[in-house]
Order: structure tokens, then sequence, then C-alpha cells
């Protein structure tokens, strides 16, 4: 018979598990062309955008389901060196163009390894569903990474620890 200690080991490694999002299936996305890798939602479609590297669609929950929430990543590539600050500012003002009436607005602070980022979370409004948006920018040698998550509102807490996992699992080599 096992022992409490390892009985009580296996219940908190069980725990941290649960509460780190580990109920969704996840594969490690690598692009060696842009030098980046990230984990994504493996039962999650992919979609063809001509403007991403990649970008994934989650099934409807249901038939009144409006909104499929996305993640997307794009590279771009610069002739000269950009600073991030600059380049987190353009990105936000070309989201906040699309979404005019934004609100809760938010910027903090995200690595991607040991890549400093910045970070923009806002709710906007697309005819009459909400959305919440979580953006990402990292700069690199010359090119700008930006990954973004969007889901509605009502059903952002359950894609959060999602999302969150996402953009913790962002590495550019």
């Amino acid at each position: 018979m096992p022992s409490k200690k390892i009985i009580l080991a296996f219940i908190i490694f069980w725990g941290f598990f649960s509460l780190s999002g580990c109920e969704f299936n996840w594969r490690r996305y690598s692009s060696k062309e842009y030098g980046f890798s990230l984990l994504l939602p493996a039962n999650w479609e992919e979609v063809e955008e001509r403007k991403t590297v990649i970008m994934l669609r989650a099934s409807r929950d249901n038939a009144t389901d409006r909104f499929q929430e996305t993640i997307n990543v794009v590279v771009t590539e610069f002739p000269t060196d950009i600073l991030l600050s600059t380049f987190f500012e353009l990105n936000k003002e070309e989201l906040l163009r699309v979404f005019p009436a934004a609100f809760n607005i938010m910027e903090s602070n995200i690595f991607a390894g040991r890549v400093f980022g910045k970070l923009l979370t806002f709710d906007g409004r697309v005819e009459d569903t909400v959305l919440r948006v979580l953006t990402a920018c990292w700069i690199k040698n010359k090119r700008a990474y930006v990954v973004t998550c969007v889901a509605e509102v009502k059903n952002f807490p359950k894609y959060s620890r999602l999302f969150k996992k996402v953009l913790g699992s962002m590495r550019i080599h």
C-alpha cells in the first residue's frame, strides 16, 4: 500500500496540473523560419489566413455561439531596428482604430523566455458582441512577434487559463 506521503504528493501534483490548464490537449508549434515556438490547443482548427504565421479557431460551443475564439501569430520583419515601445504603440493605435469604443484598456509586461515584451488587454464591441482581446508584442533581431487571443467577454473565463498558457509558452529563439 502506498504511503500517505506518496498519496499526498500525487494529489498535490494532480492539483497543480489541473489548475495550470493541463486538461486541454496541447501541441508545440515551432517555426524555424521565424525562430519561435509556443504551445497551442491541439483540438483547435487551423485556419488559413495570409497575414498570419498561424491562426487557430475554437469549435463553436453551441448553435447560438456567435463568435469562435481565436489565437493568431503574426511575425513582421523590418529593414532596420525598431524599438518595442514604438512598435507596441503603433500596434495599439491600429487595434484601437478597429475597436474605436474600446474599454477596460490595460497594459503590462510579458516575457517570451528571456525576451521582454508588452501585453495589451481590452474589451471592444463588434456589432452587438463584446470581445476581450489580449495581444502580446516582442521584438528580436528586427522582427516583431505578435500573439493575439480573442474571446467573447461572456465566455472569457472559460478560455482565460488557456490563453495565459499560450502566451506564457511563447519562446523566441
